[in-house]
């Protein structure tokens, strides 16, 4: 990581910004002994963030980015200094995320964020859906997936190849079985739809969806999920059926308003 020296973005006074600049990130949190198992505190194995932020480097070009990690211990994310032009590459409190994103978002600030994979769509920007499980230092298995504003990403893809990247990092162990899914109507998408696109491999994208809690005929959805187009639909992989569940009428009536 990098910072400017002449770049001050002070937003609390008269609390000074803090720096995310160290000599070694893992020296930083070598300083706390304690070990968390909530999804707030999950310290990122030093390959897994490797390979996120060398994915990163195929979405913008990173020459001359400052690489901002302003989630440690005892950090202040809303008085870190961003300089122009940075990029926010971290894994920030799951608990927050919402919030975090939107702060990032509001303030022009370009993020590539961590964040709780099957409500990933509590982020304020675009979402890439690797369909990892990621082992974290603590021990915990998360499922984690990642939102973004940098520019030109569709509201929803996946990312099978970082997916891969995660994978094959030393510190995370082979991932166990898929859980089966519920057929539900094919305008209908899930996390769980995208991340087992994802880990088969299949490159897919959304440019116009409705975000739903659940249906007027299903209570029950556990997740994110969005209503897409029908032409989307035919693209999207299907789950084996179980209980099928179909669109109410106004269900309907939104995804014939969506762009094709």
């Amino acid at each position: 990581m990098c910072m400017s020296n002449d770049f001050n973005l002070e937003l609390f006074d008269p609390e000074p910004p803090i720096k995310a600049e160290y000599k070694s990130y893992d020296e930083w949190i070598g300083h706390f002994s304690f070990n968390p198992k909530t999804t707030d505190e999950c310290w990122t194995p030093p390959d897994v963030y490797d390979a996120v932020l060398s994915y990163v480097g195929t979405l913008i070009d990173m020459d001359g980015r400052a690489v901002i990690r302003p989630f440690f211990p005892g950090g202040s994310y809303e008085r870190t200094e961003y300089p122009k032009g940075c990029v926010v590459v971290d894994n920030p409190p799951f608990s927050m995320f919402s919030k975090i994103t939107g702060f990032y978002r509001d303030r022009g600030i370009l993020f590539f964020l961590f964040g709780p994979g099957l409500t990933i769509g509590s982020g304020k920007g675009s979402l890439v859906i690797s369909g990892s499980c990621v082992r974290y230092e603590n021990g915990a298995s998360v499922p984690t997936e990642f939102c973004s504003n940098i520019p030109g990403l569709p509201m929803l893809m996946t990312a099978p190849e970082l997916g891969d990247m995660i994978a094959a990092c030393d510190s995370q162990k082979p991932k166990g079985k898929k859980l089966k899914s519920y057929r539900f109507p094919e305008e209908l998408l899930s996390v769980s739809d995208l991340r087992t696109m994802a880990n088969g491999g299949v490159h897919f994208e959304v440019t116009d969806c409705v975000k739903v809690r659940k249906l007027d005929n299903c209570k029950d959805l556990f997740g994110d999920h969005w209503l897409i187009s029908q032409a989307q639909a035919k693209a999207k992989a299907k789950a084996q059926a179980k209980v099928p569940v179909e669109l109410s009428p106004f269900e309907q009536s939104l995804v014939s308003g969506l762009a094709e």
